[in-house]
């Protein structure tokens, strides 16, 4: 989920085969807590992907490899600079030798995996981010696909490479900023990297107001990571001489780090000013191992962390594809506990970063034998063009859909559906929306011919509407928004869009409007239920007659994909086994919530799953639902036909 080791930095020097301010600058020698520090970012980020609870903000070992590599680059461009030996050639040929190694022979085996078990559509998506990743612009193309923590991210193999594209977009501009500031007026530097930073990080937190999507993958709304590091490498902090200040900096840092690690989750609203955390305290981590030595600094320093520090770059790249074929289609193990199979594909994980770094990062960046700038621009450029055929082919071949049997495809056809939304206003709005983009006019206004029903909630209120709509006698308006959880207080900070509509809602419209009937449905958190007792007793309060719709049945992956995948392994039972039970509980208590107000509530698991039996299909070849839980819109029909028949809504 986030970055590689990306941070362009090299590993122990061999003094031997590259000149020694390769790590060096203003007498900073070689620092194994920085290795340290790197195994403090990448470890997260690993437990954090494997689902590991503890570790719900692992994703901020991100912003620790940015920082840590806003220091070293600049360390590395000042050392060059001091000694009149700064080119751009040079520059890039080090970027090369740290980057593209590992990470083609990643693209390489990934892609021949993939190609084992993707489906036709899954497949044309991982070659559009093949390509992507092999020009550095894998963020500008998750940018414009689903959110970073939505469900199908979690099948994009090369989701990770955003941040080497953030990072190399970066450094196309930053190298040449700096050196011509050296030259022109030296002592302006920090000033003019400082005012590029603060407008970097004034321009993420406007931009999080409204898009969250576009301040995490969008280089300029991050480049103020990168600057925490280059002013630390800059001496904006000063020298810490007093140890007892050097301790507790070093520690806070620390601290910091470990609090957004420990206390963020994927509901946190980041980047913005919760980056602020982690990317502070790992300034403060290499402000005081820059002025000597610390407890703090010899932690790092320990023989484990360094060589996990070491192998963190290829530890990063081999991780996600590696999780990603074993959740996909259980590539490496089936049928082990989970709690087994984790630790088993940790070891893989581990196993080939350590080969990756022995024989394909080290031979290209150290020793009598490494290859020649020549070589390695030219074997650069030859595998990023035979990494963009490869792409080419896969999409001009529609995916290879000759490896599958026909009605798996059909199945799978549905991996692409979006959940088009026959309501032609903008009554659901999407992260990516303003609350102006609301349209109140067309999703608030009554019939005055026909029962009224509101439509509350989020994308698993969204995908009801289409069942609604076709009730005889009943016109359904909507006011709906992606992640927005539909009560009167919600238990995390929601985006702004959706903050705005609920406030309106509850305190504007409702109690001046007449409805016959409320809906209120979302994808429901046991840690919701407060907040839905408080909002059905606000509501019986105000004579507002409810129905509440309870947690959807959930799948570990989308549906289409697990029916097509028994099809064409004829395994029709392997369907149950990517039902997540959690449901179960979380449904009993909800009844038991709105049975304690006298809410109607409608268990949308009894629905779906009549005397147990789950259905899957809504008509024939057609998915019950398109991903890990919305209805499709046969789905939905289905479902409140059934609800009207049993005089639901009367």
């Amino acid at each position: 989920m986030a970055s590689a080791d990306l941070t362009g930095s090299f590993a122990r020097p061999d003094p031997a085969a590259q000149p020694a301010h390769v790590e060096i600058h203003a007498g900073t020698a070689y620092r194994p807590d920085i290795d340290g520090l790197r195994a403090v970012a990448v470890l997260p980020v690993l437990l954090f992907h494997f689902q590991i609870k503890l570790f719900a903000g692992g994703f901020v070992g991100v912003d620790i490899f940015f920082v840590i590599s806003g220091y070293l680059i600049t360390q590395i461009i000042l050392s060059d600079l001091d000694r009149g030996r700064f080119s751009i050639a040079s520059f890039y040929e080090r970027r090369l030798r740290r980057i593209f190694p590992a990470l083609f022979t990643v693209l390489a085996v990934t892609t021949a995996a993939v190609c084992l078990v993707l489906l036709p559509t899954e497949l044309e998506d991982y070659a559009k981010s093949l390509m992507a990743a092999t020009v550095s612009f894998s963020n500008l193309y998750f940018w414009s696909q689903s959110g970073y923590f939505d469900a199908p991210a979690s099948f994009k193999p090369l989701l990770h490479t955003w941040s080497l594209g953030v990072e190399e977009q970066f450094y196309l501009l930053f190298p040449l900023l700096t050196a011509f500031v050296y030259r022109k007026a030296k002592r302006l530097l920090p000033y003019v990297l400082g005012a590029i930073g603060l407008a970097s990080f004034a321009a993420s937190i406007w931009v999080m107001r409204s898009n969250q999507e576009s301040a995490f993958y969008l280089p300029h709304l991050r480049a103020w990571e990168l600057m925490v590091g280059a002013l630390v490498s800059l001496g904006v902090v000063p020298q810490l001489r007093r140890r007892f200040v050097r301790e507790a900096s070093a520690a806070i840092g620390l601290l910091l780090i470990g609090f957004a690690i420990f206390h963020y989750s994927p509901a946190t609203r980041f980047p913005g000013w919760t980056a602020l955390a982690p990317c502070l305290g790992t300034g403060l981590v290499l402000a005081a191992g820059r002025s000597g030595s610390t407890f703090t600094g010899r932690l790092l320093s320990i023989k484990p962390m360094v060589w996990v520090g070491l192998i963190s770059y290829s530890l990063y790249l081999w991780h996600w594809p590696v999780i990603v074929l074993q959740n996909t289609s259980g590539f490496f193990f089936s049928g082990l506990p989970a709690r087994t199979t984790k630790v088993l594909v940790f070891a893989i994980c581990l196993a080939l970063a350590w080969f990756s770094w022995r024989f394909v990062e080290a031979p290209f960046r150290t020793g009598p034998k490494r290859p020649s700038r020549a070589v390695i621009f030219k074997a650069s450029l030859a595998s990023s063009i035979l990494a963009m055929v490869a792409g080419g082919a896969i999409i001009v071949l529609h995916g290879w859909p000759s490896r599958f049997k026909p009605e798996a495809l059909t199945v799978a056809e549905y991996l692409h559906y979006r959940g088009t939304n026959p309501n032609p206003a903008r009554c659901f709005i999407t992260s990516r929306d303003r609350y102006e983009d609301f349209d109140h006019d067309r999703c608030l206004t009554p019939d005055p011919t026909k029962r009224n029903f509101l439509l509350i909630g989020d994308s698993h209120a969204n995908h009801l509407w289409s069942g609604l709509a076709g009730l005889d006698g009943v016109h359904v308006m909507q006011a709906s928004a992606s992640l927005c959880t539909p009560t009167i207080a919600q238990r995390t900070a929601p985006a702004p869009g959706c903050a705005r509509l609920m406030r309106f809602m509850f305190d504007e419209w409702l109690p001046h409007h007449h409805v016959d009937k409320l809906l209120i449905a979302a994808y429901w958190k046991e840690a919701d239920l407060p907040y839905v007792a408080q909002t059905l007793e606000w509501a019986k309060a105000n004579r507002i007659e409810v129905v509440l719709f309870g947690p959807t049945v959930v799948y570990d992956s989308p549906l289409p994909r697990i029916l097509a995948e028994s099809i064409q392994k004829n395994d029709a039972a392997s369907i149950v086994k990517h039902r997540l039970d959690s449901v179960v509980d979380l449904d009993r208590m909800m009844r038991a919530v709105a049975n304690a107000q006298s809410t109607r509530y409608v268990s949308m698991r009894d629905e779906i799953c009549p005397q147990g039996d789950c259905r899957v299909y809504a008509e024939k070849d057609v998915p019950m639902q398109y991903d890990y839980g919305h209805l499709t819109e046969e789905g939905s029909r289905l479902i409140v036909d059934g609800l009207a028949r049993r005089d639901t809504f009367r």
